[in-house]
Parts: C-alpha cells; structure tokens; sequence
C-alpha cells in the first residue's frame, strides 16, 4: 500500500458511508493490521504525525502525502481517540485506559490484549492519524483505534483474531457509548 492511496481512499469511504446513511459518519471505526514480530494483540493508543521515513510500496515516504499537509493545516503532533465537547453527561471516545483493557479483557479473557504507544510511523500509524485527523478537521469525535494483530494466520489463529476484534466492539460499544464518565 501506499502513504497516497491512504490519503485518497479513506476520505472517500467515508464519504461513500455518510452518503448511504443520510449523511452520518461511522459510530465506530476500527481499523486493523499486521504487527507480524508481536504475538499480542494491540490497540493503539495515539497515532503520529510527524516522522514517516520508511518508504512506501511507490519508493515515497509519508512526509508529502502526510507530515507536510498536517503541519500546514496546524494538526497537532499526537492525535487520540477522543471528543469534540466537553458534555460530562454525553458518553463519549478517549484514549484507551487501563479501564478500557481490563474491559476488552474481560470479553476474550484467554487472549494477550495490549495497549500501545507505538502504531510504528508506518503505513499503520499514518491511517490512523489520516482517520482521527479527518474526524478532528471536520469537527467530529475521534471514534477510531487502530488494533494490530499478530501475523499468524492458521485457522485457530484466525478464530482468535475473531473473537479479539469483536471483543475490541464490546469494549467500544461498552466504554464509549454506553458509559458515562466522570470529567
């Protein structure tokens, strides 16, 4: 894949998904991929701006189609999982906490669940801030993670990356929908 195919294509879902459902945009977006040295699973808990050196499947690296552009438009350096308002009665995205873990280990208890802090300025973390920088510049919550899953790919293994993900929903659905946290 590709620093500008990223930059292109995600917008574009998006939009094909708000256009479908009468304008609104995802309640939830997970977006996952391959961490193949880690034999856990991990949710990413910030995403990067700056620092995309590895070169993508077109020789580039991810300073024009990323970096340069979020600079210009004032991004910050980290972006996380997060909220527009400040509305303590509203449930609402943050950056997963030893609480959302225990949460997500609650509903696959027989799987190695982690957080992260390093999505790997890499094509991984380059979606993710693309995702949570979309969500940000058009003023919505940042209603997305990044889950990365080992490179194992036998059918058990694949069950497992079943039951993780769909347990990684629970847990959004649970944290950031149904609860009210205190400010």
């Amino acid at each position: 894949m590709a620093y500008a195919t990223v930059r292109e294509t995600l917008p574009l879902i998006l939009e094909e998904f708000a256009a479908s459902h009468g304008g609104r945009r995802p309640d939830l977006i997970v977006h996952i991929g391959i961490a193949s040295p880690r034999p856990y699973y991990s949710v990413e808990t910030l995403a990067h701006r700056d620092d995309y050196n590895i070169t993508d499947v077109e020789g580039r690296s991810g300073y024009l189609d990323g970096e340069k552009r979020w600079r210009e438009l004032g991004l910050p350096p980290i972006l996380t999982p997060g909220c527009v308002t400040d509305d303590p009665t509203s449930a609402s995205p943050y950056q997963p906490d030893e609480h959302f873990l225990d949460t997500w280990q609650s509903f696959a208890p027989e799987s190695d669940l982690r957080l992260s802090k390093d999505a790997g300025h890499y094509l991984c973390d380059f979606i993710f801030y693309t995702s949570m920088s979309l969500a940000l510049l058009e003023g919505h919550d940042r209603n997305v993670l990044f889950l990365h899953v080992p490179g194992a790919s036998e059918d058990a293994n694949i069950e497992q990356g079943r039951v993780v993900t769909l347990a990684l929903i629970k847990t959004m659905v649970s944290c950031w929908l149904d609860e009210k946290r205190p400010v």
